[in-house]
C-alpha cells in the first residue's frame, strides 16, 4: 500500500507572507515553512502521497521530479518526527 500523509489534528497553522509557522502545543515543536513548505501544508490538509505532493511542486515551482521527490521526502520525514503530520491509515483514506 501507499503511504499517505495529512496534517495533524493536533498542529497549529500560521501563514505568513512567505511561507507560514507550524506549532504543535502539546510538545512544543514547531516548524518554520518556507514558500515550498507552506505549499505542502496547505496540500496536507486532505491525505496524501509522496508522489502527489512531488508532483504539486513539480508543477507550482518548475523544478525537477527527482529533485522535488527528494526534498519531499526529507520533509515529510522532519515533520513526522516532530509529530506535526499523520500517516494515515489506507482504511481512513479517501476513494
Amino acid at each position: 500500500m501507499t503511504r499517505r500523509w495529512r496534517a495533524s489534528t493536533r498542529a497549529i497553522h500560521t501563514k505568513l507572507p512567505r511561507g507560514g509557522v507550524v506549532l504543535d502545543p502539546a510538545s512544543k515543536a514547531y516548524f518554520t515553512l518556507n514558500e515550498t513548505g507552506e505549499a505542502l501544508w496547505s496540500a496536507l490538509t486532505a491525505p496524501a502521497t509522496l508522489d502527489e505532493l512531488a508532483a504539486m511542486l513539480v508543477r507550482v515551482f518548475d523544478v525537477g521530479v527527482d529533485v522535488a521527490r527528494a526534498d519531499t521526502e526529507t520533509w515529510l520525514d522532519e515533520l513526522q518526527k516532530l509529530g506535526l503530520i499523520d500517516v494515515v491509515d489506507p482504511a481512513d483514506a479517501p476513494g
